[in-house]
C-alpha cells in the first residue's frame, strides 16, 4: 500500500512507475495521495507499453490525479498490455488540455481492459483554447481496444466537448461488452466511429426519451432501472 504521499513530475508520472514496460503491477493500493504532472499522468503509472505489461488488482482511493494531457485514474496512456480487476474510488481525475479517463485516458488496440470500475469519483477537464482534441470518458477517454465487464457507478463526468459517461471517443476497432453505468447520462459515448461497438451493456436512466434519441444498434443496451447490479452481469465485482 502506498499512502499519504505526493508525486510531482513532467512526463510519464505515476505513484509507482512513470513507464511500465514488460512488467506486472500487481496487488497495489494507492490511498490518500496526490499525483501531478504534465503529460501522461496516472494514479499508478504514467505510461503502459508492451504486450507483456499487466496492471492487476490495483486500486486508487481518495487520490487526486492531475495533469495537462493524457490523465488517467490508474494509467495515463495505455498502448499495450492489460488492465484487469482494478478500481478507482473516491478519486478526482482532471486534465487541463486533452485526454482524460477514469481508468485511462487512451486505450489502444493492443491493450485490453477487463473487470474494472470507477465509483464515487469525479472525472473532468478544463479546455485549453489551444487544443481541439478533448476526449474524456468515465472509463476511457479514447478507445481502439476491447473493454469488457466494466462499469461506472455513482460518479460524475464533466467537460465542454467530446465527453461520454463511458467513453469519450470510440474508434472503429473499439468494442465494449458487458458494461454498465448507474448514472443518468444521455452522452454515453460522445464520438463513436464503430457503429456496433456495444453488446450486452446496461444503463440506468430516468429519462428514456433523451436516451432513446441516440442511435444504437439493436439489442446493444438494456434498461435495468434500479440502483442494484443488472442480474445478467454476475461476474462484475461489487462496488
Amino acid at each position: 500500500t502506498l499512502e499519504d504521499f505526493t508525486v510531482n513530475g513532467k512526463s510519464g508520472v505515476g505513484a509507482l512507475a512513470g513507464y511500465a514496460f514488460r512488467c506486472e503491477l500487481n496487488n497495489i493500493s494507492v490511498i490518500d495521495s496526490s499525483i501531478t504532472g504534465d503529460n501522461r499522468v496516472g494514479g499508478i503509472a504514467g505510461f503502459a507499453v508492451s504486450n507483456y505489461s499487466k496492471v492487476l488488482n490495483v486500486t486508487t482511493e481518495n487520490v487526486n490525479v492531475t495533469g495537462r494531457n493524457d490523465v488517467g485514474g490508474l494509467v495515463g496512456y495505455t498502448t499495450a498490455g492489460s488492465i484487469s480487476k482494478c478500481f478507482v474510488k473516491d478519486t478526482t481525475v482532471k486534465a487541463y488540455n486533452f485526454g482524460v479517463g477514469g481508468i485511462t485516458a487512451a486505450l489502444f488496440s493492443q491493450a485490453q481492459l477487463d473487470s474494472c470500475y470507477v465509483k464515487s469519483s469525479n472525472i473532468s477537464f478544463t479546455v485549453d483554447a489551444s487544443s481541439d482534441n478533448h476526449t474524456l470518458g468515465g472509463l476511457v477517454g479514447s478507445n481502439t481496444a476491447t473493454i469488457t465487464n466494466c462499469y461506472m457507478y455513482n460518479s460524475t463526468v464533466s467537460g465542454k466537448t467530446n465527453y461520454g459517461a463511458l467513453i469519450g471517443s470510440n474508434e472503429e476497432s473499439g468494442t465494449i461488452t458487458n458494461c454498465f453505468i448507474s448514472n443518468n447520462y444521455s452522452r454515453l459515448i460522445d464520438n463513436n466511429a464503430n457503429t456496433t461497438p456495444l453488446t450486452y451493456c446496461f444503463y440506468n436512466v430516468n429519462d428514456l426519451a433523451t436516451f432513446n434519441s441516440k442511435t444504437w444498434s439493436a439489442g446493444a443496451w438494456s434498461n435495468f432501472n434500479t440502483t442494484s447490479f443488472p442480474p445478467q452481469l454476475t461476474e462484475l465485482p461489487e462496488p
